[in-house]
């Protein structure tokens, strides 16, 4: 018994001298200088990370959105203007997300209102238009989109995800039914709900008491 007694007492010995070894690894992450440079370390590789995201996401969105109005009509279409800066002053060119899937009717001008060159890839989803302009300031994208209301039951439903603030116009004659989030601002123009949002999903229920049908101007 005393043999087995020495044994286990030398394995004890033994890998308790091993554990505290300076060369063990382990040992290494238990000293308390080693547990801090560990965190350090782990704190500079995440913040490396997070500098690429953000260094990639502003290399990707080199301009600012002005204003994003959005005026719902009757049959459930829409009239998209959307008023941009280009920021990056070593661009001249920059790729605009548009809001919603079946769009049409695209039109880029700048604040005098003479056209822009853009392009569109048509099969792309989200839709986007590349813009070439040397004009970088006060930069119009008009376009139609039929797809920001659904009329359920005689209950029209307008839902979006916008990344900036936007400004919505009801049709004529609307009853707001209710919302998922509350406007930051809201008046009434002659027969038109105008309201605010900030960035975010927006969900908003209306009725329409006329069959008065608005045309796109």
């Amino acid at each position: 018994m005393k043999l087995w007694d020495d044994i286990f007492t030398y394995r004890v010995i033994h890998h308790n001298h091993n554990l505290y070894d300076n060369n063990n690894p382990l040992f290494l992450m238990l000293n308390p200088i080693g547990i801090l440079f560990l965190v350090v370390a782990i704190v500079v590789i995440a913040c490396s990370y997070l500098g690429l995201i953000f260094v990639i996401e502003a290399q990707q969105k080199n301009y600012s959105s002005d204003l994003l109005f959005i005026a719902l009509f009757s049959n459930g279409e829409s009239q998209v203007l959307n008023d941009i800066n280009i920021i990056d002053v070593g661009q001249v060119q920059a790729n605009i997300p548009l809001l919603g899937y079946n769009i049409s009717g695209i039109n880029v001008v700048d604040h005098a209102g003479n056209p822009i060159e853009f392009m569109q890839e048509e099969n792309k989803q989200p839709k986007e238009v590349l813009i070439k302009s040397h004009n970088k300031q006060g930069i119009r994208i008009a376009y139609q989109a039929s797809d920001f209301a659904q009329n359920k039951d005689k209950k029209w439903v307008f839902s979006i995800n916008s990344s900036v603030p936007f400004t919505l116009k009801l049709p004529i004659n609307s009853t707001i039914i209710d919302w998922n989030v509350t406007p930051i601002s809201f008046e009434l123009l002659g027969e038109q709900h105008l309201l605010s949002f900030n960035s975010g999903n927006v969900t908003m229920s209306y009725i329409i008491e006329n069959k008065r049908v608005e045309g796109i101007k």
